[in-house]
């Protein structure tokens, strides 16, 4: 009895365990499904698609490769097999606006009114922007993901890398089609843009040599002597250009309605990233200590600035901005700050792009001058 009393307890034991390890497990895997819904709830993107069905990680994929070694030719043979064969303009029914958009664009790259590839480009210049935009408009027609990535291979190998660049991340930002579609860091697509010419040749260097794991320094340009080191930080850091670069993507200044929603913008104080070296060329110069700022030949005079200025100091003195037809617009109340950055950043918004002109633009495009005012 007291070896069958014995056997069935150690029994009773071993089910108890069972139960134990298998009441565990359970538990286990509840909480693993609970923190795969949390996951879920928390980065809805990789659980969902896109509004036209793609599935996210393919327009993912198709833009990775898009800006991956942006000036060279297409890595991805699904993409390159588009670039090669695909017509823009072969059939209109994929775009909203019935091939406006596209034919426009299409004219000029066919008449060799665009900027060509391997040129330096930039948004404060009149044309590269407008160029830029033609691109832009294309993609927002598109009325599905085949249409965009299409005409991204297309245009890709054909028009300038920097207006490619501006338009399709505008159009990556903005557009319904790519809502959970991340975006490749700036700084990784274009890096000349935000390091020193230094550092882009050590890479070089390190790249021919075939060498790993190697950190560069990429100090600040400036030295301790100069009374600009101060703001080196807000200047030249990595970081703080990227996020300068997302508020000008997240708030273009030449945004329109039609494009598809309101903006609701407000200037920012950000920095410029230092762009100390260039990708097709030499390094791009930089302005000596205590430089003076001067007018500047068929792009605008100091005088111009200093006269924007006093009137946006004007219209906040006296809590008003006067639109195109001398009406008085009152701007001390919450949408205020919205009427006063779209003025001094001259958006398609503002009330008087006329009287209180383009301030923050032509600032960017005199500086970008002043090492040679005269060219």
């Amino acid at each position: 009895m007291w070896g069958e009393g014995r056997e069935s307890q150690q029994y009773i034991k071993q089910q108890e365990d069972i139960t134990d390890s298998t009441s565990s497990n359970m538990k286990l895997l509840v909480v693993i499904a609970l923190l795969g819904l949390s996951a879920a709830a928390a980065w809805p993107s990789y659980m969902s698609d896109e509004p036209d069905g793609v599935p996210t990680h393919q327009k993912q994929h198709d833009v990775n490769y898009a800006f991956y070694k942006i000036f060279e030719p297409l890595r991805d043979n699904r993409l390159a097999d588009k670039a090669t064969s695909f017509n823009p303009v072969g059939d209109i029914s994929m775009y909203k606006d019935g091939g406006v958009a596209v034919r426009h664009l299409m004219d000029e790259l066919t008449h060799g009114r665009l900027l060509e590839k391997k040129h330096w480009a930039v948004a404060t210049n009149k044309r590269h922007l407008e160029e830029a935009i033609m691109l832009f408009e294309v993609f927002m027609q598109c009325k599905d993901w085949n249409c965009v990535a299409s005409n991204g291979a297309y245009f890709r190998e054909r028009v300038n890398e920097e207006e490619f660049i501006y338009a399709a991340y505008h159009a990556i930002k903005h557009s319904p089609l790519t809502q959970h579609v991340v975006l490749p860091a700036m700084y990784e697509v274009k890096p000349h843009h935000f390091t020193k010419t230094q550092v882009i040749e050590e890479a070089y260097e390190a790249k021919e040599m075939r060498l790993r794991n190697i950190i560069f320094q990429n100090n600040f340009t400036g030295t301790p002597n100069d009374i600009e080191h101060r703001v080196a930080y807000y200047r030249e850091d990595v970081g703080v250009g990227t996020h300068h670069l997302m508020i000008h993507l997240e708030n273009p200044f030449w945004w329109k309605d039609t494009y598809g929603y309101h903006i609701d913008r407000k200037e920012r104080t950000s920095s410029m990233p230092i762009t100390s070296s260039s990708t097709f060329g030499p390094p791009f110069p930089i302005r000596n200590d205590d430089i003076h700022l001067h007018d500047v030949d068929k792009i605008g005079r100091i005088h111009e600035i200093v006269h924007m200025e006093d009137r946006i100091h004007d219209a906040i003195a006296h809590g008003y901005v006067e639109d195109e037809q001398g009406n008085k617009i009152n701007i001390e109340n919450d949408h205020g700050i919205d009427i006063l950055g779209d003025i001094i950043q001259s958006s398609m918004y503002s009330p008087n792009r006329k009287y209180y002109g383009n301030l923050t633009t032509l600032a960017y495009t005199l500086l970008d001058h002043q090492t040679d005012p005269q060219e």
